[in-house]
């Protein structure tokens, strides 16, 4: 999106100075875009915009990888098992225990 806006910019300002506006510096307009973005803040408002169309992509953009993203989703889903398991556990151990006569008889 931000090419796009790079590449219209320029591209309207080549078409000025082919139609004859001597004041048109397409060189200039392409400069502009050609620094770092903490040097400038053309962009803030497109990149707001986008964030908020898209925050699932933003949420994943915080991984540097599809593998660490992988690991970051997975390691979510295994604590969430292991914590169901877990308590899975406590409650057949609480019900072994207050039933055990009943379940196995007398040993």
């Amino acid at each position: 999106m931000l090419a796009q806006v790079a590449v219209q910019s320029v591209g309207k300002s080549i078409a000025r100075r082919w139609n004859g506006d001597l004041t048109a510096d397409p060189a200039n307009v392409a400069r502009a875009f050609l620094i770092h973005p903490k040097a400038c803040s053309w962009q803030d408002s497109y990149v707001l915009a986008w964030a908020k169309a898209n925050p699932t992509k933003v949420r994943r953009g915080e991984s540097a990888t599809e593998v660490e993203h992988f690991m970051e989703e997975t390691a979510k889903v295994r604590k969430e098992t292991i914590k169901t398991l877990v308590a899975a556990k406590e409650q057949s151990l609480i019900y072994l225990r207050k039933n055990f006569n009943d379940i196995f008889g007398r040993i």
